[in-house]
């Protein structure tokens, strides 16, 4: 198993392929999960598997994805009744839940023993609701960075940015649902940049143990999707995909 870096690109190379997913159309892979994503030592990367899971965002269908995983906003009633729409910071938060997971249970490939992403292992989507939300404070991520498995003790800093990032924006959009205003989801490409600021912002706090987050940035090209090409399907011409956000 990746450790360390080499990790955390495969993990990176996995997110890049699935927003590339999300631009071309196949707007629900629907489950981010460890089974999902694999090495190849010959490319040096990360990849995604079972490319059938995906779903054209003109289908009807839908995948319910691996409860552990799932964002929060999720796992709640609405969305399992089918009333409540899986946007893209879902399908990204989902891959940022894989970070806690594997940061806390893997070492030298063998799951260890630990209760707190032991607890989201179930198929109730309320308790692990309220597993992770109980997680989620920042006394328990304070907690759980004591936890760490030793692989992964340098990259705990980047779980904390992560999960803080995604609380503040589903607090933003509670906020406005509470006084009446308007929610605004941001589309793909806000929450593609807010992410890539996230992970340079957290390689510059931490520049001993997580520098080459940053250089990783660089180095994927993560910011440069920004201006991705894709086909519109009706003409065959290349569509640069705009910069917009709300």
């Amino acid at each position: 198993m990746l450790v360390g870096k080499a990790f955390v690109k495969a993990w990176l190379d996995c997110a890049k392929c699935h927003s590339l997913l999300w631009i071309h159309g196949m707007q629900r892979y629907g489950d981010a999960s460890l089974l999902h994503m694999l090495y190849s030592p010959d490319e040096g990367c990360g990849f995604l598997m079972d490319y059938d899971l995906s779903i054209s965002s003109t289908s009807v269908r839908d995948r319910k994805g691996t409860i552990p995983l799932m964002a929060l906003e999720l796992l709640h009633k609405k969305y399992w009744a089918g009333t409540f729409k899986r946007l893209y910071h879902h399908e990204l938060e989902a891959f940022i839940w894989i970070l806690p997971f594997v940061f806390l249970r893997y070492q030298d490939k063998i799951p260890q023993a630990e209760e707190l992403v032991t607890k989201w292992m179930t198929s109730d989507y309320t308790q692990c609701h309220k597993e992770k939300c109980s997680f989620s404070t920042s006394d328990r991520l304070l907690e759980a960075g004591t936890l760490v498995q030793p692989d992964f003790q340098n990259e705990w800093n980047l779980v904390t940015f992560l999960i803080t990032w995604i609380l503040g924006e589903q607090e933003r959009r509670g906020r406005a649902k509470l006084y009446g205003k308007p929610v605004v989801n941001p589309d793909m490409m806000y929450v593609w940049l807010e992410f890539t600021q996230q992970l340079r912002s957290v390689g510059s706090a931490f520049p001993l143990q997580l520098a080459y987050i940053g250089e990783l940035v660089d180095e994927l090209g993560l910011e440069k999707m920004l201006s991705v090409e894709v086909d519109d399907g009706v003409s065959g011409t290349l569509l640069a995909l705009p910069r917009t956000y709300p």
